[in-house]
């Protein structure tokens, strides 16, 4: 569902040009069918060529070319997708070709040309806050936190008018050092009074009101794709009871991939709502008589935090995509755990708490995995320590952090590896920043992006896995145990900073965590000095991590589903006892 103006085209009548509006159809239809790979067969590069020129000069058909451009890079053809909006700039300034320029460049890994690029368009936009939050973003992705954290509190003190920059500065803020959680979450609020204070706009609810009747959930992301929330969602989603449970997905994907065609078929009921209003969806989401809505986005990407602050269904739960707060009165719960949260922490939550038993994540170990090798440290004399993280997570204090920790294990290595690790001024930045720590250059290899089964196998490189602090990780974190690698983590007060407490204690693990840098330390050095025992941990892992609660998709549905069913059942009693 997508309300759109229809798209008006001006090229001249020629055979051409005809052949080339046709493809761009078909590569339209393909792309909405779900077949993304279909579009780069349609929109050749004669055809995209085609297209260019005969727009040259006509600032009528830049709607055209941006489109075009669209479907492109979100079926990822990026080579195509940068001619497009090369071809637009050519025309005209275009914001919008700027910033999906912007975009093509930092998925294809040369963030300083993405760099300059932003603050051409920043200079000829200055008013445009979204330009600000996108450099403040590109800056955090290069390392260079400092400046990054000005713009962010530049853009927060300015009039945000489109409440999705306002989303990606709420989550900009989780990666910079020494954010107090209290600020966070005030941060929080201010956004839904900015943006979500319209109890007007609110849906009447008409659910039958019967505490144990078959319920329909819902469930809406823009991650139902490749990407680490539905390497989490998968499990739950196979494992629901379909006798007493309905379940819808409402899929607010920009990129449809081969994840995407998996999971739509897991689905009762499966609903395309890209680029829809959120009336529309809120409206979509109340004519399906949704009864518990569940959020997996927070304010990430392309987030639906609009829809919920419609409230199209009578119980809103928000899980497993952000690290916080939705900030919204108008949802209900957020699902976590004991481990992941202080006991604190609903002083930090719009929502109600919801603690599920065997803890909040459900990991699926992938078919394709490689074998877990033998310990690297028996063939290489000395210690590998790695951090497959990506670089948004590495501030000075990590940095240092493990700086310490190296510089107390002789001869030791770092591995990291990380998307942006393929622009060089962004590798140099972080060789240099470990030098100011103390650790030569020389002791660290960076790897960029690798596949699938090559990012797993560079697990068999690394004895020891150093986390992330405060932002822990939660894929790098499982990937590694799964490898039979151990996982050394600071545990915060945040959610960020006790993901990695909550994944090592279903495993009998936490004795891996650390309280404080010097126990955090301590502990990797007292690890990494006992070899024997790092190689039976290694070969013990894997079939402890199987057979853990942590992997247990059918218990952790069930625990899940006895939440939702106590959830509905309050929800009835409350309107039954104002009816």
């Amino acid at each position: 569902m997508q309300s759109k103006k229809p798209l008006i085209i001006n090229l001249k009548d020629t055979a051409a040009n005809r052949k080339a509006v046709e493809a761009f159809y078909q590569a339209k239809n393909a792309l909405a069918k779900g077949n993304p790979a279909l579009v780069s067969e349609h929109l050749t590069k004669q055809v995209i060529e085609q297209i260019i020129n005969s727009s040259r000069g006509n600032p009528d058909n830049i709607s055209l070319l941006t489109e075009t451009g669209d479907i492109l890079s979100r079926a990822r053809s990026f080579e195509y997708a940068e001619r497009i909006y090369r071809g637009i700039l050519e025309i005209q300034h275009d914001i919008t070709a700027y910033s999906m320029l912007v975009f093509i460049l930092k998925e294809t890994g040369r963030l300083s040309e993405a760099e300059s690029l932003l603050k051409k368009a920043h200079d000829l936009y200055p008013q445009r806050v979204d330009l600000t939050i996108n450099l403040a973003n590109i800056l955090l992705q290069k390392g260079n936190l400092s400046d990054c954290h000005k713009l962010i509190q530049q853009a927060l003190n300015t009039h945000i008018e489109d409440p999705r920059v306002y989303s990606s500065c709420l989550l900009l803020m989780h990666y910079l050092e020494n954010t107090d959680r209290k600020n966070i979450f005030e941060a929080h609020r201010k956004y839904a009074r900015s943006y979500a204070s319209t109890p007007g706009r609110q849906c009447r609810h008409l659910n039958t009101i019967e505490p144990d009747r078959k319920l329909k959930i819902g469930y809406i992301s823009p991650d139902f794709r490749r990407h680490s929330v539905a390497s989490f969602f998968m499990p739950l989603l196979n494992a629901h009871d379909r006798d007493k449970f309905e379940i819808y997905g409402y899929a607010n994907v920009r990129s449809p991939d081969k994840i995407t065609r998996q999971l739509k078929p897991m689905f009762n009921y499966y609903r395309d709502i890209y680029n829809s209003p959120p009336k529309e969806v809120s409206e979509l989401i109340k004519n399906d008589a949704i009864d518990i809505l569940v959020d997996l986005a927070g304010h990430t990407g392309e987030d639906s935090i609009s829809v919920l602050s419609i409230k199209p269904a009578p119980v809103q739960v928000t899980y497993l995509g952000y690290p916080d707060t939705t900030g919204l009165t108008q949802v209900d719960y957020r699902l976590t755990d004991k481990c992941a949260e202080t006991d604190d922490a609903h002083e930090y939550y719009s929502e109600k708490l919801v603690y599920l038993d065997k803890g909040f994540l459900c990991y699926s170990p992938p078919d394709t995995a490689p074998e877990v090798g033998t310990l690297p440290a028996i063939k290489n004399g000395f210690i590998t320590f790695g951090s497959f993280n990506m670089n948004k997570k590495i501030n000075p204090f990590t940095i240092k952090l493990w700086a310490d920790v190296m510089k107390n294990c002789e001869n030791s290595k770092l591995i990291l590896k990380f998307r942006s690790a393929s622009d060089l001024d962004t590798k140099e930045h972080y060789l240099k920043e470990f030098q100011k720590a103390g650790l030569h250059r020389d002791r660290i290899e960076i790897y960029a992006w690798v596949s699938g089964q090559q990012h797993l196998d560079l697990y068999n490189k690394i004895d020891i896995a150093l986390d992330t602090y405060p932002y822990h990780g939660t894929t790098t974190t499982c990937e590694a145990l799964l490898m039979g690698v151990p996982v050394i983590s600071l545990v915060g007060e945040h959610h960020m900073s006790r993901v990695s407490l909550s994944i090592l204690t279903r495993l009998g693990l936490e004795f891996f965590t650390a309280a404080t840098p010097d126990e955090y330390v301590s502990k990797a050095v007292a690890l990494a000095a006992k070899p024997e025992a790092l190689a039976k941990i290694r070969a013990s892992m894997r079939p402890r991590m199987e057979a853990s609660d942590l992997c247990n998709a059918e218990t952790f549905a069930k625990n899940i589903e006895q939440e939702y069913r106590k959830m509905w059942q309050i929800w009835c009693k409350n309107i039954s006892a104002v009816t």
